[in-house]
């Protein structure tokens, strides 16, 4: 039985960059557009097709240019302009560039990336992932199928125009359903910067023992307040949050919330906790 406690990690952002890929196999034709023969892709044969107002084809190159339309599969993307190197199986895309693929809408000026080995850079990144990740990056970096970089942007869960909170960051890895670190993380609410983190390593999982991020707050007989809490995920029918709170003008309190569920419905928890007045 999987337990999943009342009280979990109090995550601001579920980041992934999933699914972002090109298509593994590219054709151009120099007539009219045609339909490409069919070739194996990451989810079996699929057709693929170019459409442009201008293509021109040399020995190890292709040339499209003027809305140009690239479809593989599910995959989807415009570009004013993408030239395709038959030999080494690189495809660059420039000029007002968009690719969309299950659900993701990811915009760019310029991206390149290789069919064979499935690594890719994008300059000027932005888009949506599903279910509701918004980002924006100066460059974002594929490496393999489940790691991403990112580097000199901004990530949030939130999905209104203004976003009421957000992550900037210097750099980030990304591991897919697994873990974003970051270096240089300020926490932005309505763009206003609140708390600043040399380093932040951020689960992804649904429960993942690690800090969970500190709170920080002003106001009242309490003045200053900062709080930081540690989760711990120790079976999957139990987990702990240790916490302390400092307040400036009245002291320190630590606290430990233990919860636990058994088979056959059994479950509780414990909360203890104790203040040192000043």
């Amino acid at each position: 039985m999987e337990y999943r406690p009342s009280l979990r990690p109090r995550l601001l952002a579920w980041l992934c960059l999933a699914g972002f890929a090109l298509p593994a196999t590219l054709v151009s034709q120099t007539s009219a557009p045609q339909p490409a023969a069919a070739q194996a892709g990451p989810g079996g044969p699929a057709e693929v097709r170019i459409l442009a107002r201008n293509q021109e084809k040399t020995k190890d190159r292709v040339f499209a240019s003027g809305n140009v339309e690239v479809r593989y599969g599910k995959f989807l993307l415009f570009a004013d302009r993408v030239e395709y190197n038959i030999e080494t199986k690189d495809v660059l895309a420039d000029g007002n560039v968009v690719a969309q693929s299950g659900g993701e809408v990811i915009r760019a000026e310029r991206v390149l990336f290789n069919l064979e080995t499935g690594r890719g850079t994008v300059e000027k990144a932005s888009g949506i992932i599903p279910p509701s990740i918004l980002f924006e990056a100066e460059t974002l970096e594929r490496k393999r199928e489940d790691l991403y970089s990112l580097k000199e942007g901004w990530v949030t869960a939130c999905t209104q125009p203004n976003p009421r909170w957000s992550f900037s960051l210097s750099r980030a890895n990304l591991k897919k359903d697994d873990y974003l670190e970051m270096w240089n993380a300020v926490i932005r609410v309505k763009n206003v910067p609140v708390f600043y983190l040399p380093y932040l390593r951020y689960p992804l999982r649904e429960r993942a023992t690690g800090l969970l991020l500190p709170r920080v707050g002003f106001g009242g007989q309490n003045g200053l307040a900062v709080s930081q809490s540690f989760y711990w995920a120790i079976a999957q029918n139990m987990d702990a949050t240790a916490g302390v709170d400092f307040y400036l003008s009245r002291g320190l309190g630590t606290g430990l919330e233990y919860r636990y569920l058994f088979p056959g419905g059994t479950k509780g928890d414990l909360n203890l906790y104790y203040f040192f007045y000043k």
